[in-house]
């Protein structure tokens, strides 16, 4: 019986919410006050009023439920996007039927809390029989990480927009939020370049003029500027010099993802830890621009360790590490240091990122 009442309960909320309009909800208001005084006044202008909204509705939801036309929606909201930043999911609605679909529209209809639509979605008059109709949501993601977005439905409020009939809908797929974070104009460390055991790898286009290692034989492809004459004429054969790279300004990023057991987040998560990761993006964003090797490490559940900068890989993967990092529930260093420790002995300099200034 419970069970049963709960369903109800839910059934008439999704009606309220979801398969009424704004004017619609008005109409049953004013229907369900011109009941309430029909029922202690027999006037007749009352009795008028109570079978003219009885009859828009009814015929308006008639219409809604005989009315079927076959549609399919491309497209989708972008895969990235930033957290805080308002964006816009583009959708394509296609007419498959040999009938015309009067005003119609998308929307999400089942948001989680961390997701909010912005502004009303849009909607088309008119969909030819065949064609198609441009309609677009404007979303924003309160909080980064990886977001499984609900349903995009396609509905339509014909005839009198009381009634929203949903034609079809289909999955809209996850969406990754990045952190938000302002570019620093100026990071600079005052540290010295350390020995880094096989260089050459470490590094790409940018880097110290390379130290001569050596000499060996030439190979298709070898660039001829390279080309040691001199041993050529002595070994009768082609040689080529040999050079390597192999000390850089490497720099450690620790980020503190510590939060107390008890504490509990807001919509937009925990804000100190918004903050601290926010600052980690910015200090990343520098130092990977820059003349530096850039290790990550920050622990959550998970423990990341990533490097970049000199063109080893881009910003754009270390921003999709702090937007999946979560809070952690015990002391994090528990987990970084031992991975800062192997990694010492090639690093110039250490960042911390710290929620709070602790024993640990």
């Amino acid at each position: 019986m419970r069970g049963t009442l709960s369903g109800l309960i839910r059934l008439a909320l999704n009606i309220w919410l979801h398969g009424l309009t704004p004017p619609g909800r008005c109409m049953l208001v004013a229907l369900f006050l011109a009941t309430s005084a029909g029922s202690i006044a027999l006037e007749i202008p009352i009795y008028h009023l109570f079978c003219g909204l009885m009859a828009l509705l009814g015929v308006s939801l008639l219409a809604a439920l005989l009315i079927r036309r076959p549609l399919r929606i491309v497209g989708g909201a972008p895969e990235r996007v930033t957290a805080g930043q308002p964006f816009r999911a583009e959708f394509v609605v296609e007419n498959l039927s040999g009938k015309p679909v009067y005003d119609a529209g998308v929307g999400f209809f089942f948001l989680p809390s961390y997701i909010q639509q912005v502004g009303a979605g849009e909607m088309t008059p008119y969909v030819p029989p065949g064609g198609r109709a441009r309609m677009g949501i404007g979303l924003v993601a309160r909080r980064r990480g990886v977001h499984a977005l609900p349903n995009v439905s396609v509905f339509s409020v014909f005839p009198f927009n009381l009634w929203r009939k949903t034609v079809a809908s289909r999955r809209a797929g996850t969406l990754l939020a990045l952190p938000d974070y302002r570019p620093l104009d100026e990071a600079e460390m005052l540290v010295g370049r350390r020995y880094q055991p096989g260089g050459v790898a470490l590094s790409s286009s940018v880097g110290e003029s390379p130290e001569y290692f050596g000499n060996r034989e030439y190979r298709p492809g070898d660039a001829v500027g390279r080309m040691d004459f001199r041993s050529w004429a002595r070994l009768a054969r082609p040689v080529v010099k040999e050079y390597q790279e192999e000390y850089y300004c490497r720099i450690a990023l620790a980020l503190d993802t510590y939060v107390a057991p008890k504490r509990r987040p807001k919509a937009e998560g925990f804000p100190d830890l918004e903050a601290a990761i926010s600052l980690a993006a910015s200090l990343a964003d520098a130092y990977s621009r820059g003349d530096y090797l850039l290790d990550l490490f920050a622990a959550g559940p998970d423990l990341f360790v990533f490097r970049t900068g000199r063109s080893i890989s881009h910003l754009d993967n270390i921003l999709e590490i702090l937007a999946c990092v979560e809070e952690c529930r015990r002391s994090p260093f528990e987990k970084i240091a031992p991975a800062l420790a192997e990694e010492l002995g090639g690093i110039s300099g250490v960042i911390y990122v710290l929620l709070d200034w602790d024993e640990a």
